[in-house]
């Protein structure tokens, strides 16, 4: 870089103005002074130049006044010394080489540069031409060398320090971290870049080296070197700073720009202005801020604080938290260290946000803040205090330590959870198992670790598998839940339900999966069997009302459609009521067990004799229903009755026992008599009536004159309208055992109608009732009295029980029911929690999405919830899961067999072992023997009800077996004594 400073001489202000540039200048002013010295120094002709004479072995035989005054030695000293050792020794080699070559004639002159060192130490330069004294004009002498010198001392120094000046200001620009551009003042095009204004500017310096300063300037604007903004190559406009100077480069005219970017300055300058304005708004809000404000000195002494920084550290007024606070390091911080640290940050960079800390309040206790603090300092840079902010992040703390403990009980859970559980990669490899999934699928954990979704799951299951992950993916659901096969180390298939969720990143990114796998076999087994048993006989095998209805309504639909499709279409559709002549008989003389030993028979032979487009199904009891659909003429429904007849007009053997039975049956025809399944059912019942009218074992076709038997419905609605007006319904009292206990843990209500000629079993009167709706003022009649009494028995002191009360169907789509029950459990002053109401699945099911709603509100009550029957309807964990029940009753018709019929008993332990595996109650019904109730003790049955301890009885006897059972009654009874 060849510089020269202009001929212009700045003045101190332009001096002081220069910034960066100031070395700069001071250097090309001090290299004009060198190159002055310099060229007046070598024009100068007194330059020290002598002479002196060597042997050939280089020693001085005789040297000029001007030599020997210039090292400082006299001719006498000279004499005995070796010209090398007045040469730096790194140069004697070069002069030993010089005079060989003159004294083995080589040469006859040479000329060298060489730094002598003087008498007292200092080096001087000095030329020395060496020739030979010519042997011509001294015969017969020693050879010698005559020296002539010159004394370059001076000049040499001046050199150095030009050369050093130059390097220094090559080394300024270069090595600036201020970007610095020279340019040729005529053309303006770049002479030369330094590093820091290639990064700044995005030019590397080919690029600025062929272009001219128009290439910083803005957009429509032309370059001026005191333009305030420049642009970037990457089209950021950025404000500058610029700092110019003339000087000559390589003989032009050119200028060095020093430029500083001060954008951020500016924005700072401008969120300075803010905040200072933003002092005085602060100055009016201090009093009443949310947060905590304080100023503190730096020896750590509060000199202002607000309410609320008095507040948060538990003193009464900012007077009394100065005052009790002298010296904040050591009396406020839990770690007098934290604070130390936080004025070391403000040292070094004068503010500092979200310094958390835990801190003592004046009673002692801990909480943590978080501080935002500032130097405050005047406009020498001196620090004249700290202020800032404190708000109180106690919750915060809390929260985030409920966090990790949370993530402590994921792990634990994880790891010791009853169910499978797996983390998954979203490319379904396992990055962690438990043990429970390991025993599930019969793995090791670090062998599961190795496989994939794909290697484990069945393979019917993998698509299903596989589109769901990726629909879970896509952000359709967050989660979903399937039933799902996996493949045993064995081979062997084991059913699971999978539940999936994904965890996500802050981003919102994907992570893992989190599979929880179920083990369902045994429960999918009992569910399987329930759902079996949802729609058939569990006595016959048969299908039961439920499933007659679908098939029923299934057979109609297709009916109808081919009656509208084609006009001359006249296939019928038959039902058939047939009702067993007398079986009562068989059950009270043999035994229910012998019945029901007949039924199955019978059931048999009606198998035999249907088509299998025919369903034959057991609605209950003694009465079987009969479906015939595409029949073409009434003759062979006619032909299908009197068949029926005849296959159970040959004697049944049971045991020991020939015995005979017959049927009434009642035909109806669709679409003659009825469009509808009830309508058809009612028919067929109607007519089986008639059949057993005309004296049993006998068939009749539903007619029109059949209606009569309506009036003797409407005669025993009067009936009842007339009982219930005259008190004639009874409330009797059936007690539950707790099979741990020996306790009666409840009273079931049962309702009994006395009239002047007996009594009228219920399954006569309840049906009309709840057919002509005069179940709902029935039923609320039985609650009322049921909660009175036991109240009464409260009030008598006796143990409190429950009481449960049977809800009908009718009864509980009344939608005045939630309002009855607070009603009457308000007037009759007894706890909601001692009342229990029984509801069959069947009843519950008609709208379960309003029953499940409809139970959740009693429950909200305190009023609990039993499952009545359970097994005989609906009987679906899938629905059970739904309903807020406490208590499953087990039908009694799965009790009567056991422990001798192995399929009841497996029902009954299946439904025990789903009643606990939900945390319910299981109460059987029917107990009746020993052996029944030891087999349910066995199994872990939580109650029973039945004629082994109890029939249902008046409220006199009750209250007796109450007052009674803590003595011997039901202890005795679970003991085995009685």
């Amino acid at each position: 870089m060849k510089l020269k400073a202009a001929n212009k001489l700045l003045s101190e202000p332009e001096i002081e103005n220069l910034g960066e540039l100031k070395p700069f200048y001071f250097e090309l002013l001090k290299q004009q002074k060198l190159r002055s010295k310099l060229e007046k120094f070598r024009k100068s002709e007194d330059n020290g130049i002598g002479v002196f004479i060597l042997s050939k072995e280089g020693y001085f035989i005789d040297a000029s006044y001007g030599f020997s005054e210039l090292l400082g030695y006299s001719t006498e000293e000279l004499r005995n010394i070796q010209i090398e050792s007045l040469i730096l020794p790194e140069e004697r080699p070069k002069l030993q080489t010089t005079i060989f070559k003159l004294v083995s004639g080589q040469s006859h002159q040479e000329d060298s540069r060489h730094c002598c060192i003087t008498k007292d130490g200092q080096l001087v330069s000095l030329a020395l031409n060496l020739f030979l004294l010519d042997q011509r004009l001294s015969p017969g002498t020693e050879i010698h060398l005559i020296v002539k010198f010159e004394d370059h001392t001076i000049g040499d120094r001046l050199e150095k320090s030009l050369q050093a000046s130059v390097q220094t200001c090559q080394y300024l620009f270069d090595g600036s971290t201020v970007p610095q551009i020279i340019y040729n003042l005529q053309t303006l095009a770049v002479i030369a870049v330094n590093d820091a204004a290639i990064y700044h500017y995005g030019y590397d310096r080919s690029e600025f080296l062929t272009q001219d300063m128009s290439v910083l300037a803005p957009l429509g604007h032309s370059f001026d070197q005191f333009c305030e903004q420049h642009l970037k190559k990457s089209g950021q406009l950025i404000d500058v700073e610029v700092k110019s100077l003339e000087l000559i480069y390589n003989d032009l005219p050119a200028q060095i720009l020093s430029i500083r970017d001060i954008t951020e300055q500016r924005r700072t300058k401008q969120a300075l202005d803010a905040l200072r304005q933003a002092e005085e708004d602060y100055r009016g809000i201090f009093e009443n801020a949310v947060e905590g404000i304080f100023q503190t000195s730096e020896s750590g002494k509060y000199l202002k604080v607000n309410p609320m920084l008095a507040s948060i550290y538990g003193y009464d007024s900012p007077e009394d938290l100065m005052n009790g606070i002298t010296d904040i390091a050591n009396q406020l911080y839990v770690n007098p260290q934290r604070r130390l640290e936080f004025v070391e940050l403000l040292k070094q960079q004068d503010a500092v946000l979200g310094f958390d800390s835990e801190v003592y309040r004046k009673d002692g206790s801990k909480v943590w803040i978080s501080e935002n603090v500032r130097s405050i300092r005047d406009t020498s840079g001196k620090l004249l205090r700290y202020e800032g902010t404190v708000v109180d992040i106690t919750e915060v703390k809390l929260s985030e330590e409920a966090l990790r403990l949370s993530e402590e009980r994921f792990r634990l859970t994880f790891n010791y959870a009853p169910i499978g559980m797996m983390i998954k990669a979203l490319n379904g490899q396992s990055v962690q198992v438990n043990q429970a999934i390991a025993q599930i699928l019969g793995y090791t954990p670090s062998e599961l670790l190795e496989l994939t979704c794909v290697d484990i799951t069945h393979p019917e299951d993998l698509p299903t598998s596989l589109e769901m992950r990726q629909r879970l993916l896509a952000g359709e659901f967050p989660s979903y839940q399937i039933p799902k096969r996996y493949i045993r180390k064995d081979g062997t298939f084991v059913d699971t339900l999978l539940h999936v969720s994904l965890t996500r990143d802050g981003n919102g990114e994907p992570i893992h999966f989190i599979d929880q796998i179920e083990d369902v076999s045994d429960r999918k087994r009992a569910e399987e069997k329930i759902s079996y048993l949802a729609f058939h006989d569990p006595l016959t095998g048969l299908p039961n009302r439920a499933l007659f209805n679908d098939r029923l309504n299934q057979a109609l639909a297709l009916a109808s459609r081919l009656h509208q499709e084609q006009s001359n279409f006249k296939t019928l559709l038959a039902v058939m009521f047939i009702d067993l002549d007398r079986f009562k008989v068989v059950n009270d003389s043999l035994g229910h067990a012998m019945g029901d030993r007949l039924l199955q028979l019978v059931a048999e032979r009606f198998t035999r004799n249907m088509r299998k487009s025919d369903t034959i199904a057991r609605m209950g009891g003694d009465e079987f229903m009969l479906l015939l659909p595409e029949v073409k003429q009434v003759e062979d429904v006619v032909k299908v009755a009197e068949k029926i007849l005849k296959s159970l007009s040959q004697p049944f053997h049971l045991d020991h026992h020939e015995m005979y039975i017959t049927a009434s049956i009642g035909i109806c025809l669709y679409p003659h008599d009825g469009d509808d399944g009830d309508t058809l059912l009612k028919n067929a019942d109607v007519a089986m009536y008639r059949a057993k009218e005309q004296g049993r074992n006998h068939y009749q076709i539903f007619t029109q004159s059949m209606h009569e038997r309506a009036f003797e419905w409407m005669f025993m609605e009067s009936s009842i309208r007339r009982a219930i007006a005259q008190d004639e319904f009874l409330v009797y009292y059936q007690p539950q055992l707790d099979l741990q206990t020996g306790k009666v843990i409840s009273m079931e209500a049962l309702i009994r109608w006395q009239t002047e000629s007996g009594f009228i079993p219920p399954n006569q009167f309840i049906p009309i009732a709840e057919e002509y709706g005069l179940i709902i003022p029935i039923g609320e009649w039985v609650l009322r009295t049921a909660c009175t009494q036991n109240k009464l028995w409260q009030n008598m002191g006796l143990p409190p029980i429950q009481i449960a009360v049977n809800f009908s169907a009718k009864q509980f789509q009344d939608p005045q029911l939630l309002q009855k029950v607070s009603r009457i459990i308000a007037e009759t002053r007894l706890a909601p929690r001692y009342l229990e109401i029984e509801i069959t699945e069947s009843a519950v099911m008609k709208d379960e999405y309003a029953a499940a709603e409809t139970l959740q509100s009693l429950k909200n009550m305190g009023v609990r919830i039993s499952i009545d029957d359970f097994g005989k309807g609906y009987s679906s964990l899938s629905h059970l899961k739904k309903f807020p029940v406490q208590k499953l009753k087990i039908d009694a018709a799965f009790i009567r067999e056991i422990p001798r019929n192995k399929d009841d008993a497996a029902i009954t332990t299946a439904i025990i072992a789903i009643a606990h595996t939900l945390n319910l109650k299981a109460i059987a019904e029917g107990v009746e023997t020993p052996e029944q109730l030891e087999f349910l003790r066995a199994l872990g049955c939580d109650g029973i009800q039945g004629y082994i301890f109890s029939p249902a009885v008046t409220t006199e006897v009750a209250t007796k077996i109450l007052h009674d059972q803590r003595h011997f009654l039901a202890s005795d009874l679970i003991k085995g004594k009685i």
